[in-house]
This record gives structure tokens, sequence and C-alpha cells, in this order.
């Protein structure tokens, strides 16, 4: 019988539903309380009727993603601009480590998914053959342009545009589901 200071619990990624532009501001939160927070955080030309600026703004509206033990898992609700975690059957949504390292590797690079192959249509399923996404299955849900592909990750529950090199993105499987 092991004893419950042998029995490891295994910390693991979460997404939070937040108020609409307070996602930095609770990520400031969660890691004032020593939670361990992260928002994808992209670049984007915004165009006012006087100017154009870059800002910085975050890649999925409303979520932030949070690294948790389950006996943690009452943490976050306290925090203000927390609303509630992203679930799927009514449980919270569990996101695979390599997801969060894939966008960190995305944002930090400032890599985008570009396609010259025209072959690649919306409802097939790609692989992604670069850095820590490489061998993460994903669906194509849009292309636009024939220049970027929208690529949906079931574990993170979003679509997001991404551009990488040529030649990251192979379809895994021709049928269109």
């Amino acid at each position: 019988m092991k004893n419950i200071e042998s029995i490891k619990e295994d910390r693991n990624w979460f997404a939070l539903y937040v108020n609409v532009r307070h996602e930095k501001r609770v990520m400031d939160k969660l890691l004032e309380k020593g939670i361990e927070a992260y928002v994808p955080i992209v670049k984007q030309m915004r165009q006012w009727s006087d100017r154009k600026k870059m800002v910085e703004m975050p890649l999925f509206t409303g979520y932030v993603f949070v690294k948790l033990l389950n006996s943690e898992m009452d943490k976050p609700r306290w925090v203000e601009g927390v609303i509630n975690f992203l679930k799927f059957e009514n449980r919270p949504a569990l996101i695979r480590n390599e997801e969060i390292e894939g966008l960190k590797f995305f944002v930090k690079k400032g890599y985008s998914i570009v396609s010259e192959n025209n072959q690649i249509e919306a409802g097939q399923k790609v692989k992604i053959n670069l850095a820590q996404f490489k061998g993460l299955i994903g669906r194509v849900d849009e292309i636009t342009n024939n220049d970027f592909v929208l690529v949906y990750f079931e574990g993170i529950g979003q679509n997001f545009k991404i551009k990488a090199p040529v030649g990251v993105v192979k379809v895994v499987k021709k049928i269109i589901f």
C-alpha cells in the first residue's frame, strides 16, 4: 500500500473562460496567486480612422490557460474576471501539454502556417510537422486566399491561424469529414 506522500499528482492544463479584454489582467492575478497561467499574445496591425498601430492581442479572446493539480481546481474560481472552466461532457476540458507548448513555440517564433499546396481542402485531417506541434493532428476548417490554413485542434477547441514554412502541413487522410 502506498502512502499519500508517495502518490504524485500531475498538473494538467485547463482553459478558463474569462471576461473579454481581461485576459492579461486575469493571467497576472493568477500568477500572483502562484497559479501557472498562460495567454498566447500575438501582434496584430489595427487601423483606426487616423492611424495604424501594431497592438498585442490574445490569440483566443476570452480564454486563459492554467496548469493545476486536481486538488487546486477551485483556486481560479476566486480570481476576479474568471467565469468558469471550458467544459466537455460537464467536466473541465483537459488540454494536452503538447498543444500548449506548440502555442508557446509559434507565438514566440511568430510562425504562421502557409501552404502552397492547393490540394488541401476544408475538412481534411492534417498533420503539423514543425517543432512542438510535430505529429499533432488537426482539421482544416478554412483556407483563406489559398495562403493561410485555419486549423482546429480538438483539445483546445478553438480555431487559430498560424504561419509556418511551406510544407509543414501534410494531409493525413484524403477523406473529407
